[in-house]
């Protein structure tokens, strides 16, 4: 896909390569994503320290549905309870 659609408070954005970083379904997800206006840029941190290798994983959003997924980041889960 190349990219991964986020919002900003005045409209989407579009961030190629956004899209390495994969999805989990945990409740705190290792890392966090979003639009930091500070550095005018979509950022990614570590919400706890990680090992070094230790795969990325956001999360795209936790209550979002499968045609949600399929539509905004080019997948669905096989076992989505929304």
């Amino acid at each position: 896909s190349g990219s991964v659609s986020g919002r900003r408070e005045d409209g989407l954005i579009v961030a190629p390569l956004a899209d390495f970083l994969n999805h989990t379904s945990e409740d705190f997800p290792p890392f966090q994503w979003g639009w930091r206006e500070k550095e005018d840029a979509l950022c990614v941190w570590a919400e706890r320290d990680v090992e070094s290798g230790e795969e990325a994983l956001i999360s795209y959003g936790g209550s979002r549905s499968n045609f949600e997924l399929l539509v905004d980041y080019g997948f669905v889960l096989e076992h989505n309870p929304n």
